[in-house]
C-alpha cells in the first residue's frame, strides 16, 4: 500500500514507513497522545522514482566527489519538478478528509533516520501549516528532494554511510495550534547527568525553539522534584498566520512568565520518562501543548554526537580568565562567524598591538583568550605575566584584581605563569618597555593625525568598488586591504586605550590618599564620565543636527515621529521635500556609519548597513534637548572638579590636574582612533557578506544568507584565496555542527565574569532571590523608583522603550546610549564599575546597578521597582503579574 494511516501501522510495516513514523505509530499504542495523521510509503517513493526515470540516472552515476554536489542538486531539481502520480493524489485527498483538511505538517521519516546512532536531525524537509491537497502534494516532493540534499549526504557519508541515501516515507499529521511548545531531554545534555530530565518550553508553535530563533524557559526535573527552573525574557515565536509561518513577538505580558507551570513541567517530564522506558535508552522529545492537552510530535534517541555539542575547550590552568573592561565591541554572546574573526585577531594582530605596548616578548598567542560557550575571555593571568617586563606592572595581583568581578576572591591567588623576568633579562625588557614609550610620545600624535585624517578617505574608496563585479583573486587583495587598515587601526587604537586605563588608576589611587572619600570618589566619577563623554558627544551633536534639520520640513519630522524605524528612511525617499534632508543623512553616516552594537562580531549589522536605528535615536532627539543635557553636564563635572582641587596644596592640585588632562587627552586619541579600528571591522564585515551573497546564489553551499553566521573566517580567507572548492570548504557538516553548537551556547546560562581555570554549565550556581531584593553592583549613586522595562533585543525593541522607565537587560555597549537619555535607571545583568552601563550612568547621574546576574529573569516588564545605586539593591516594589 502506498499510504497507511499512523495507527493502523504494524511491526513488518517499518521497513516502509520509516523510523520517525514507526515510533509515532508506537506511540499512539501505547496511550500517548499523537496528532493523527498518514505516512506517504517508502512503496510510493521507490515508483514515483522509477516511473520518472530518476532511478536510472541515480544508477548509471558513478561517484565521483568532484560531481557529486551538482549531481545532487540536479536530483532534487527533477524531484521537485516532477508531479505525483494520480493514484496517489486522489488517496491522499480521502486520507485528508478523514483529518477534515486542516492545515497539517509534512515530516520526513527516512529509513535511516532516528536511529540509535544516527539522528539527521534538521537535515530533512519539515514543511509546516500545509492546508490543502495541492499543497501537501508539493511538500512531499519537497521532503523527497530533502533526502538528496549535499548536506544530508554528507553526514552520511561522516557517519561513514554509504552515499546512497536509501528510501525516504513521509509523514502527514494534522497540525497542533500551540500555545506552548518545546523539547524534552530524559538525559540532561548539558550536565550529562542521566538522572535528570530538562524540559525546554517557549510561548507559541516548536519551530523556533528548534532552529533556536527563541529563547526557551528551563526546568530540570530529577526524582520527581524541579530542582533548577530558568524562567527567561522570551521576545519571539513562531506562529501560522494566515496558513504561512512566521517568527512575530511574543505580547509584552506573557514575555517574562513562564511558558509552563511547575505542575506542567512535572507533567511533561513524567510522559518523557515513560517514553525513555519504552525504547530503553535516552530520548530526545518534541512536543507540543493546545488547549491544555500535550501532543507528542517526535522521538528520537540522543546521539553521542549530540551529548559531545555541549562540551568546551578549556585552559586546565589556574589562569583567571575575565570579561571584565575588554572593550565594548567584545560584549555579549557572538555568533560562530564573529567569534572566528576574533580568534583570527587573537593569533594576526594582539601580539603586534603589545609590542606596540612597548612589550619585547608578546607571549603565545593561544595563552591570550579562552573562548567560553561563544563569549570571549580574556587570560588575565598571562596578561599580568607578560607585563612584569615593565617595572611599573611587577606586582601581578594588582594586575589580575584590576580586571576581575568584583565579586572573586583574589586575596591569595597566585598567578601559574611565575613571576617575570628577572637578572640581565629584567633590564633587558624594562630598557625596551621604557625606551619605546619615549619613541612613542615623540610620534604618536603625528602617526595618529595622519590616520584620523585619511579615514574618510579609506571609507570613500572602499564604498565606490563594486564588490560585485571581483573575481575571487580581487577579493582576496580586498580583505588583505581590509584586515591591514584595521591592523594598524588596532595598533593606533592601543597605546591610548592601555595608556589611559594606567593614568585613571593612578589618579584614582590619588584621590584615595588626597582627599576624602566622598569627593574623592566624586572626582573619579566626573572624569570618568567626561571621557565617556567623548563616545558621545559628537554623534550626539550630528544626531542633533539631524533633528533641527527634520523640523524644518513638517512633512520630514511628520514620517520620522509616526514611521516605524525601518520604514522612515523608504517613505523619506519618495518625497521630495526630503532631498536636502537626506543629504544630511548621508553626511552623517558617512561619518558615523560604521558604528553599531557588538562591533567586533561580523553578523551585527551597522548603521550604513541599515540606518533603522540612527532614525529612532533621531525621533528621541526631536522630542527631547538630550544634547543640551550633556552640554550642561560637562559645565557641571568641571565646576565640582575646580571646586574640589581648589582646597588641594599647589603639588597636589598641579600633579591631579596634569593627570586628569593626560587622561582626558588618552581618552580623546583612544576614540578618535577607534573609529578607524571600528571602520575596518566594517569594511571587512562588508567583504564578508560579499562572499556569502556567492555562496547562496553562485556556489549554492549555503541556503540562506542567514547561515552565513555559522561559517569560519579563517574558510572565508581560503575560499577567496581560491585554496579549495566552496563545496570542499563549507561543508554541510561544518555548517551543521557551527549551528547547533550557537543553539546549545544560547541554551547554557551566562557564565561569571570571571572564572579560575575553568567552568562548566554544571558548576553554575543559582543566585537566590528573596521575592523582594536582588542584589548585584551599584556603580552610580542614586535612588529613584519607577516602571521596567526588558529590552534584550535592542534591534527588534527599539521603538518600546519610553521615557522615564527604568531599563532593565543582559549587558549595553555604545549603540544603547540613546534609551539611557531616557531611561530614569538602569539594571543589567552582567557589569563592572567601568562597563558601558556604568559609565554613562554615571554620566547621566541616574542610579545603575549591575551584575544582578538574575535581573532579566526575575523583572517584569510593568514592574514597579526601586533602584539604589548606593548599595546595589533592586527592591521589586510591585509585581506586574
Amino acid at each position: 500500500m502506498t499510504i497507511l494511516n499512523l495507527q493502523n501501522i504494524t511491526k513488518k510495516d517499518q521497513p516502509i514507513v520509516g523510523n520517525k513514523a514507526f515510533q509515532l505509530s508506537c506511540l499512539l499504542k501505547e496511550g500517548f497522545t499523537v496528532p493523527s495523521g498518514f505516512v506517504i510509503t517508502c512503496d510510493c517513493y521507490r515508483e514515483f522514482m522509477k516511473t520518472t526515470g530518476i532511478d536510472t540516472i541515480i544508477k548509471e552515476y558513478k561517484y565521483d566527489s568532484n560531481t557529486i554536489q551538482d549531481f545532487c542538486q540536479s536530483i532534487q531539481h527533477k524531484i521537485s519538478q516532477e508531479a505525483l502520480p494520480l493514484s496517489v493524489t486522489s488517496e491522499i485527498k480521502k486520507h485528508n478528509d478523514l483529518l477534515q483538511n486542516k492545515a497539517v505538517a509534512v515530516r520526513s521519516s527516512a529509513i535511516n533516520e532516528d536511529t540509535q546512532s544516527l539522528s539527521f536531525a534538521g537535515q530533512y524537509q519539515t514543511i509546516l501549516n500545509v492546508v490543502g491537497e495541492e499543497k501537501i502534494s508539493a511538500a512531499i516532493l519537497k521532503c523527497w528532494a530533502s533526502l538528496w540534499s549535499y548536506r544530508a549526504l554528507s553526514y552520511r557519508m561522516k557517519m561513514h554511510e554509504s552515499y546512497d541515501p536509501g528510501e525516504m516515507a513521509v509523514i502527514v499529521q494534522q497540525m497542533v495550534p500551540a500555545q506552548k511548545a518545546g523539547v524534552v531531554f530524559t538525559q540532561n545534555p548539558i550536565t550529562g547527568n542521566d538522572q535528570e530530565t530538562l524540559v525546554e518550553s517557549c510561548w507559541g508553535l516548536g519551530e523556533a525553539v528548534v532552529s533556536g530563533k527563541t529563547a526557551t524557559d528551563s526546568f530540570v526535573v530529577s526524582n520527581d522534584h524541579i530542582t533548577h527552573k530558568t524562567i527567561r525574557y522570551k521576545l519571539m515565536m513562531s506562529s501560522a498566520v494566515e496558513n504561512t509561518m512566521h517568527t512575530v513577538k511574543i505580547p509584552e505580558d506573557q514575555r517574562s512568565l513562564p511558558s509552563l507551570s511547575d505542575t506542567e513541567a512535572l507533567e511533561l517530564a513524567k510522559i518523557a520518562k515513560n517514553i525513555r522506558d519504552i525504547y530503553n535508552s535516552p530520548q530526545d522529545i518534541e512536543w507540543a501543548s493546545a488547549n491544555q492537552k500535550f501532543y507528542i510530535l517526535q522521538t528520537r534517541p540522543i546521539t553521542a554526537i549530540e551529548h559531545q555539542s555541549f562540551q568546551q575547550q578549556q585552559e586546565d590552568t589556574k589562569a583567571v580568565y575575565t570579561m571584565v573592561d575588554i572593550g565594548e565591541s567584545w560584549t555579549g554572546m557572538f555568533s560562530p562567524l564573529g567569534m572566528s574573526f576574533a580568534k583570527h585577531y587573537q593569533y594576526h594582530t594582539h601580539g603586534k598591538l603589545l609590542r606596540t605596548l612597548g612589550l619585547y616578548d608578546t607571549g603565545e598567542p593561544q595563552k591570550y583568550m579562552l573562548t567560553l560557550y561563544g563569549r570571549p575571555y580574556v587570560n588575565a593571568s598571562y596578561w599580568a605575566w607578560l607585563y612584569t617586563q615593565s617595572a611599573i606592572f611587577r606586582d601581578q595581583s594588582k594586575f589580575v584584581c584590576r580586571y576581575a568581578s568584583a565579586e572573586m576572591d583574589l586575596s591569595n591567588y597566585k598567578g601559574p605563569y611565575g613571576a617575570g623576568p628577572t637578572g640581565l633579562k629584567n633590564l633587558f625588557t624594562n630598557l625596551f618597555y621604557f625606551g619605546y614609550q619615549s619613541r612613542l610620545m615623540l610620534v604618536y600624535k603625528r602617526r595618529a593625525k595622519k590616520a584620523i585624517a585619511r579615514r574618510l578617505e579609506v571609507l570613500d574608496k572602499f564604498r565606490a568598488v563594486d564588490l560585485t563585479t571581483l573575481s575571487l583573486p580581487q577579493l582576496h587583495s580586498a580583505f588583505k586591504e581590509a584586515y591591514e587598515y584595521f591592523h594598524k587601526s588596532s595598533e593606533l587604537m592601543g597605546p591610548p586605550y592601555f595608556n589611559s586605563f594606567i593614568i585613571y588608576d593612578i589618579v584614582s589611587l590619588l584621590c584615595d590618599q588626597w582627599i576624602d572619600d566622598s569627593r574623592g570618589a566624586d572626582i573619579k566619577q566626573k572624569i570618568k564620565a567626561g571621557a565617556s563623554d567623548l563616545r558621545t558627544l559628537e554623534v550626539s551633536f550630528a544626531l542633533a543636527d539631524l533633528a533641527t534639520e527634520a523640523q524644518k520640513v513638517a512633512e520630514v519630522s511628520d514620517i520620522i515621529l509616526d514611521k516605524e524605524p525601518r520604514e522612515i528612511y523608504p517613505a523619506l525617499c519618495k518625497i521630495p521635500s526630503a532631498e536636502k534632508f537626506l543629504n544630511k543623512v548621508q553626511a552623517f553616516l558617512r561619518a558615523h556609519g560604521v558604528r553599531g552594537q557588538r562591533e567586533m562580531d561580523l553578523a551585527t549589522p551597522r548603521w550604513l548597513d541599515d540606518p533603522s536605528y540612527a532614525f529612532y535615536m533621531m525621533k528621541t532627539y526631536i522630542k527631547e534637548d538630550h544634547v543640551g543635557e550633556v552640554q550642561k553636564r560637562r559645565r557641571e563635572r568641571e565646576q565640582v572638579t575646580k571646586d574640589v582641587l581648589k582646597d588641594l596644596s599647589w603639588f597636589k592640585r598641579k600633579m591631579l590636574k596634569f593627570l586628569i588632562n593626560s587622561y582626558l587627552k588618552m581618552s580623546h586619541w583612544r576614540e578618535a582612533t577607534r573609529m578607524g579600528y571600528i571602520q575596518g571591522i566594517w569594511m571587512i564585515r562588508t567583504l564578508v557578506h560579499e562572499v556569502i551573497r556567492r555562496l547562496v546564489s553562485e556556489e549554492h553551499v549555503l541556503k540562506s544568507e542567514e547561515q552565513g553566521i555559522f561559517i569560519d573566517y579563517e574558510d572565508i580567507l581560503d575560499y577567496v584565496a581560491e585554496k579549495n572548492s566552496a563545496k570542499n570548504i563549507f561543508t554541510p557538516e561544518k555548517i551543521e555542527k557551527s549551528h547547533k553548537n550557537h543553539i546549545n551556547n544560547q541554551k547554557i546560562p551566562a557564565p561569571p565574569l570571571t572564572i579560575i581555570g575553568s567552568w562548566h554549565p554544571a558548576q553554575q550556581q543559582v543566585k537566590s532571590f528573596s521575592g523582594k531584593t536582588i542584589t548585584g553592583l551599584g556603580t552610580s549613586v542614586g535612588y529613584i523608583k519607577g516602571k521596567a522595562r526588558i529590552i534584550l533585543d535592542l534591534e527588534q525593541q527599539i521603538d518600546e522603550f519610553t521615557k522615564g522607565e527604568i531599563l532593565v537587560t543582559h549587558f549595553t555597549d555604545t549603540a544603547w546610549t540613546p534609551l539611557f537619555n531616557l531611561a530614569t535607571a538602569v539594571v543589567t545583568d552582567i557589569g563592572s564599575v567601568l562597563s558601558h552601563s556604568s559609565i554613562v550612568a554615571r554620566e547621566l547621574g541616574i542610579p545603575a546597578v549591575v551584575n544582578t546576574e538574575i535581573a532579566t529573569q526575575t523583572i517584569k516588564t510593568g514592574d514597579i521597582i526601586t533602584v539604589d545605586g548606593n548599595n546595589g539593591k533592586v527592591y521589586l516594589e510591585r509585581n506586574n503579574a
